[in-house]
């Protein structure tokens, strides 16, 4: 009777063992099998959301990290760089390059270039650089050269031939002889005859010498008179028939006798 109880008590057992699967190993730690460096979204002690790993051995997950870094992973990169020549650089990508330069000087040569250039780079980033350069460049160079070779009053020769004897051959034979061949020789490129005192009484008395004083005239030699010895002579309208200028001459004569004239008396 003992030897059943014993054999009864030992199947019981057995019956036990295979539902219990009969293995002290096979113990549940909370502990799940994993695949290494897996990451799972785990809750914080804040109550906000954190992630976990898988250990290396798969056979368990990491503490909760809870830190602000998590992985998903936002990262906005948006660069603006501004260079002196207007460039601006974002990483989305568009570069602008625009320059002008102006250079205006005061040279008249109206002188235009403008150069214009237009490129568009993309790179395998999808970055996208216009650069649009434009150069204006304007001179004005206004240059008036005036070379005149007319010749002015103070660069010619001159020369005056004051007559005043009324000695007839020193009238014609020097007074008169010299200053016509002045003229006509180019010896002086201006040639004045003036007829001063006794020596107007005795051109308006002498038809030669009338004669050579209008040659003398039309070869280009200035005669002129005094008025006041030819209204005290009683001349005046005389001399002014021959084509003589008659008018008061102490001034005029005084300034050529003070400037570059030569003055030549007989």
């Amino acid at each position: 009777m003992r030897l059943i109880r014993t054999l009864m008590i030992i199947a019981l057992a057995s019956c036990t063992c295979m539902f219990s699967g009969c293995s002290e190993d096979n113990t549940d730690d909370g502990a799940a099998d994993c695949t290494p460096n897996d990451q799972q979204s785990c809750v914080c002690d804040n109550g906000s959301d954190g992630f976990q790993i898988c250990n290396e051995a798969g056979d368990g997950w990491g503490d909760c990290d809870c830190s602000t870094d998590a992985d998903s992973d936002t990262d906005s990169d948006i660069d603006s760089d501004a260079d002196s020549d207007g460039d601006s650089d974002s990483d989305g990508d568009s570069d602008s390059d625009s320059d002008t330069d102006s250079d205006s000087d005061a040279d008249s040569e109206s002188d235009t270039d403008s150069d214009t250039e237009g490129d568009t780079d993309t790179d395998s980033n999808g970055d996208t650089d216009t650069g649009s350069d434009s150069d204006t460049h304007t001179d004005t160079d206004s240059g008036t050269d005036t070379d005149s070779d007319t010749e002015t009053d103070t660069d010619l020769s001159k020369l005056a031939v004051l007559w005043y004897d009324d000695d007839r051959f020193v009238a014609e034979r020097v007074c008169l002889m010299y200053a016509h061949n002045a003229k006509i020789m180019n010896w002086f490129d201006v040639v004045e005859l003036i007829i001063w005192g006794p020596s107007q009484r005795l051109l308006t008395e002498d038809q030669e010498l009338q004669d050579t004083v209008t040659e003398m005239i039309n070869d280009g030699v200035i005669v002129e008179a005094c008025r006041a010895c030819a209204d005290l002579y009683g001349v005046t309208n005389e001399l002014e028939a021959l084509g003589i200028t008659v008018k008061y001459m102490g001034e005029p004569l005084t300034e050529m006798i003070q400037s570059d004239w030569q003055v030549l008396t007989f």
